[in-house]
């Protein structure tokens, strides 16, 4: 609980800025983890899915468990825009789109299963849990789900 605590304080008080290169920095993170241990991420992991399948291989390589917690926004995953909408980049300031979804709209859902599709074959294959969860919905919800599923394996 005092872990779980901590965890949640140092998020709370967490800034956003800038891209990061996921893949890099849990390549760079292996070598200075000097226990197995449990890694647990909490992202949407976008990036070059074999970059990022293949630093999660290297934390699995090196006997880590890795639990990934891929956060969506629910919109993300039905791409449900009506009508021309205005997209903010998070990690870059500045950087706006406005598009029709109307026009997007099945690429962008072709483009999002063909990435979920070969994400979720990579964890599965490397033994990496990958936990899809949606900002809709309490995250204490979704822990005691994984975790009962967990416990059941």
């Amino acid at each position: 609980t005092s872990h779980l605590k901590v965890l949640v304080d140092q998020l709370a008080e967490t800034k956003t800025g800038g891209e990061t290169e996921l893949a890099k920095v849990f390549h760079d993170l292996v070598p200075r983890l000097h226990r197995r241990g449990m890694i647990v991420i909490l992202s949407d992991l976008f990036g070059d899915v074999q970059a990022l399948l293949s630093s999660l291989a290297h934390m699995r390589f090196a006997r880590h468990e890795i639990v990934v917690f891929q956060i969506w926004d629910p919109t993300e995953l039905d791409f449900s825009f009506k009508q021309w909408t205005r997209f903010d980049c998070l990690e870059v300031d500045g950087k706006k789109y406005l598009v029709d979804p109307n026009h997007l709209r099945a690429a962008y859902l072709d483009n999002l299963e063909k990435y979920r599709a070969e994400l979720k074959q990579g964890c599965h294959r490397h033994s990496i849990d990958l936990v899809p969860i949606t900002t809709d919905r309490p995250y204490a919800e979704a822990l005691a789900e994984y975790l009962t599923l967990r416990m059941r394996r």
